[in-house]
């Protein structure tokens, strides 16, 4: 985030409030002195120094546009030894309580200290690497101790500005639940979603999933979500992805009045389109562009296809 403040406001409600909204939690870095919001605990960890206050975790409760948000928040930054106040400290955001605070001592020695915070299976952490240039960015993931019945969860997305990918998170195992491992009966990471004539297959039934918000997300049955990547100013594409708490997956359904829809991304701003396919027997790749009021951007929901008849033996008894 770059520090709390960009000189005009403050970076929490322009910035991170607009991410917590459109996902089910924000992970922060360089996430200034302080929390935002009301504070309602600390949490004693292990491992970090128990200097200033490196050694808790701050729990905060931020108000942001009608919502509250949990805010857990922890000093990773040394301040020339003090551990208090900078800006290179780290804050998960949440729509709700986790079960658990925690923080990981740092894997290098000029490393900082990673905070996590975990609901159920779920366990997220995340941390500030070490300023090691652009050209040669830190590793330090890699280096932490993984807690049992967890591993390394690599999106392949970028997290900075420049494109490239500087930090990675950890995700606990989720057997069977298609999120972190298989793939989803072909679907792949980073496969292109297209649009083609109606035949009622696997690849054409979508869960809608919400949050508990006025947005969803769109999952093939037991496999990967779609996601809006930008790829050009004004211009994006749909891919299919793990289903992750990225706000890349949220989409607003708009509707037409008419049983249609126009599917918006939130993070992006903007709508799914078919593009220059014209033909229903056209497959090409689903692309993201301005939203207008146009038929390539008309989508129908359509209802659970049903059994007509049984199969027909053709063997013998």
């Amino acid at each position: 985030m770059l520090g709390a403040s960009n000189g005009q406001g403050s970076k929490w409600n322009v910035t991170s409030g607009n991410h917590i909204q459109a996902a089910e939690l924000v992970t922060v870095q360089e996430a200034g002195p302080t929390p935002p919001g009301d504070y309602q605990d600390s949490v004693a960890v292990q491992g970090p120094p128990r200097v200033g206050r490196a050694w808790f975790v701050q729990h905060h409760r931020w108000r942001y546009r009608g919502g509250a948000y949990e805010v857990h928040f922890l000093q990773a930054d040394r301040k020339g030894g003090h551990y208090a106040g900078g800006r290179d400290n780290d804050a998960i955001v949440r729509h709700r309580v986790p079960d658990q605070a925690s923080a990981l001592p740092g894997s290098a020695a000029d490393g900082q200290a990673a905070l996590g915070a975990r609901r159920g299976d779920d366990g997220y952490f995340t941390l500030h690497a070490r300023p090691t240039g652009r050209r040669n960015p830190a590793n330090e993931p890699g280096g932490f101790a993984l807690p049992a019945g967890t591993h390394l969860y690599n999106t392949g997305l970028p997290t900075q500005d420049n494109g490239r990918v500087l930090q990675s998170s950890r995700d606990r195992e989720h057997a069977g639940r298609g999120r972190t491992g298989g793939t989803g009966r072909g679907v792949v990471n980073g496969m292109p979603a297209f649009t083609n004539r109606r035949d009622e297959g696997f690849c054409q039934r979508w869960d809608i999933e919400g949050n508990g918000t006025d947005t969803v997300r769109f999952r093939l049955p037991k496999a990967r979500c779609l996601m809006g990547l930008l790829d050009r100013k004004g211009h994006g594409k749909a891919v299919m992805f793990d289903c992750g708490l990225t706000g890349l997956a949220r989409w607003r359904l708009l509707t037409f009045g008419n049983k249609q829809y126009q599917v918006r991304s939130i993070p992006l701003g903007l709508c799914l389109d078919v593009g220059t396919s014209t033909n229903p027997r056209d497959v090409s790749n689903l692309e993201l562009n301005p939203c207008k009021a146009k038929a390539g951007q008309h989508w129908y929901r359509a209802p659970r296809p049903t059994p007509t008849s049984s199969p027909i033996s053709t063997g013998t008894t």
